[in-house]
């Protein structure tokens, strides 16, 4: 079944060189100078099998391999006679080939309303684990648990459930979770922290409490951990990421007992190491920061880069200060002291964006959520965005990705996770088919991109058409494109992304909807190939694309219905130039061909661009 997909910056083809009688694919080499953009194609939409109003499904995502988890923490659970509200649950997704497929819905043992079971999800491997920072023990509300689950097969069993051995009303023990290498971290943000008579305790100091796994089936306690200037309201373990050596643990300073705004912290973030037995090695602030930040609010590790959200922060405009557009912070471990070394924001950044809300790092790929985004004209839709390192302590956006149908309140990017090539976005807000506002998650796929490659060797025979493979594309709703100026009319085909591209090669006199960009007629950016010259040597139907001018009419017709639009720009380009499907708010279309064939190396060099908008 298609769906509809809105732009994210695409990855498209690579270049085709030809030999005798066969057709050979040849991989552009990249290098520090001339590496082309990361892309995002969306591989998989995911939603839960039965789904209902309010559930947040995708309030909260991991990834780990071929393996995908997204929670539902207000999900209402059939229990008994009765239904148990917000008591919350976790779905598992599986990639067998290139499908995501559900594998299972796993809820909590003897369920409770309010549990938010979901509310936190971490895998590693065959090993899930769930926060249900609601969950009510003795009579104590809110005071938490966490649930580990392992994977024997295709099913989900319960391993352990791990609690506070002193619990107390409003602890929040699993509103943060980490697992990495048989380590398991839970955040306990709303934990007290005594203090010697007759002083009060640090209310909402936080805590975090790290597990080991020293045989299967067995979680011991390993260390509980809290910040060494703990303060009342400093929400410690509100967010941690665990990998390799360190942990990280983010406390907003949101101290929910302050009267006035000047008891807010700016929030931080502190690192442990495993090396030191899981002792303190820095307490890392923002260079520039300010009261209600929320700094911590998300962290992420790798390696020795650690990044830290402040969703609220507001970063400089052209105009002044921009309220809660937010901003991420990289941190270094440079000769064994860590240090701020980047600050990121957005160019764009508008008031409550809230960009930091989630971020994830992979090698040298930060994910970023920011799930207050506006854009359409839809209020609070969300978006996620790429960011890599392309010089020392110089990160570099690299592409947008936003929600397949955007809506107000959907919040795209609330939750993030990245594994790999593999990224996985929860939209908490998002709605179904039936208007109810249930949830979603996308998981799209990172790969180096250029723009398409469609011709063969003019004047010279590749193949004939008697001698295609039996290989078809699938159709696009009977779907056909219309150039009337060039005399064009011909079907509009699915290109797949096939091994980290799209394999356009028997195209043939066919257009190639290249799956990821807008799905033709839905607003967006619609990215559609087609041959400039064919495998034998003859003239492809983009062949005359370059002719067309300014107000020439584009159509696509489906389901008895024609959208017509009008060509605003027509001119050559680099295969490296992306921004030619850059996402737009309306709905566009972009026709790209091959240009200026270089015998020696058998490659097109530059490509032709005809970009069309829609006007009726």
């Amino acid at each position: 079944m298609l769906h509809k997909r809105l732009f994210a910056i695409i990855i498209v083809l690579t270049c085709i060189s030809t030999a005798t009688g066969s057709i050979a694919y040849a991989q552009p080499s990249y290098d520090s100078d001339t590496t082309p953009l990361l892309g995002a194609v969306q591989l998989s939409l995911l939603t839960p099998p039965h789904p209902a109003a309010s559930d947040k499904f995708g309030w909260t995502v991991a990834i780990s391999g071929d393996t995908a988890v997204v929670g539902a923490p207000n999900e209402d659970l059939a229990w008994g006679t009765g239904t148990l509200r917000d008591a919350g649950a976790v779905y598992v997704y599986a990639r067998l080939g290139n499908e995501w497929n559900f594998q299972s819905k796993i809820v909590a043992s003897g369920p409770q309303e309010e549990d938010y079971f979901g509310i936190a999800v971490g895998i590693d491997g065959n090993t899930i684990v769930v926060g249900a920072h609601g969950r009510d023990v003795e009579g104590s509300e809110d005071v938490g648990a966490a649930y580990v689950y392992t994977r024997q097969g295709y099913t989900w069993s319960l391993d352990k459930i791990l609690t506070d051995s002193e619990p107390r009303e409003d602890d929040n023990y699993g509103v943060a979770v980490a697992i990495d290498n048989g380590i398991i971290a839970i955040g306990a943000q709303g934990k007290d922290i005594s203090r010697p008579v007759p002083f009060p305790p640090y209310l909402d100091a936080g805590k975090v409490f790290l597990y080991f796994q020293p045989e299967p089936g067995k979680w011991l306690l390993k260390k509980e951990l809290q910040a060494n200037d703990a303060k009342m309201g400093g929400s410690f373990g509100a967010s941690v990421a665990l990998e390799g050596d360190y942990l990280v643990v983010g406390a907003t300073e949101l101290n929910p007992y302050s009267i006035k705004d000047v008891d807010l912290g700016p929030g931080s973030a502190y690192i442990f190491d495993r090396n030191d037995k899981w002792n303190l090695d820095s307490k890392i602030d923002a260079d520039a920061d300010k009261r209600g930040d929320a700094f911590g609010y998300s962290v992420g590790v790798s390696g020795t880069t650690v990044v830290v959200g402040a969703p609220s922060a507001d970063p400089k405009g052209d105009y002044g200060t921009i309220t809660n557009g937010g901003k991420v912070y990289v941190f270094d471990r440079v000769r064994g002291s860590w240090g701020q070394s980047s600050e990121i924001t957005l160019d764009d950044s508008s008031s409550f964006d809230h960009f930091g809300r989630a971020v994830d790092i992979y090698s040298n790929v930060v994910l970023v959520g920011a799930e207050g985004r506006s854009y359409f004209d839809e209020f609070r839709a969300g978006a996620a965005y790429i960011f890599t390192e392309v010089n020392r302590n110089e990160w570099v956006k690299q592409t947008a990705m936003v929600s397949d149908g955007p809506r107000q309140d959907e919040a795209f990017g609330q939750a993030v996770a990245i594994d790999g090539n593999n990224m996985l976005i929860g939209a908490s807000g998002s709605t179904t088919g039936l208007g109810a506002r249930t949830g979603k998650a996308f998981l799209f796929g990172l790969t180096p991109a250029i723009l398409p490659n469609t011709g063969y060797p003019p004047n010279q025979l590749s193949f004939t058409e008697a001698d295609l493979p039996n290989h078809s594309y699938q159709s696009v709703g009977g779907m056909t494109l219309t150039i009337p100026t060039l005399g064009i009319e011909m079907p509009i085909v699915s290109v797949p992304k096939e091994g980290g591209t799209w394999n356009v090669a028997w195209l043939w006199k066919q257009a190639g909807y290249l799956e990821g960009t807008a799905f033709p007629t839905w607003e967006g950016n619609t990215g559609i190939a087609g041959h400039v010259y064919l495998p034998n040597g003859g003239p492809g139907p983009f062949i005359n694309l370059h002719t067309l001018k300014w107000g020439d009419v584009i159509s696509i017709t489906a389901w008895d219905e024609t959208a017509e639009y009008e060509v605003r720009q027509v001119f050559q380009t680099e295969a490296e130039d992306l921004s030619v499907l850059s996402h737009e708010e309306r709905d566009w279309v972009t026709l790209v061909t091959c240009k200026e064939y270089n015998e020696s190396t058998g490659l097109y060099g530059m490509r032709t661009v005809v970009r069309a908008v829609r006007v009726k």
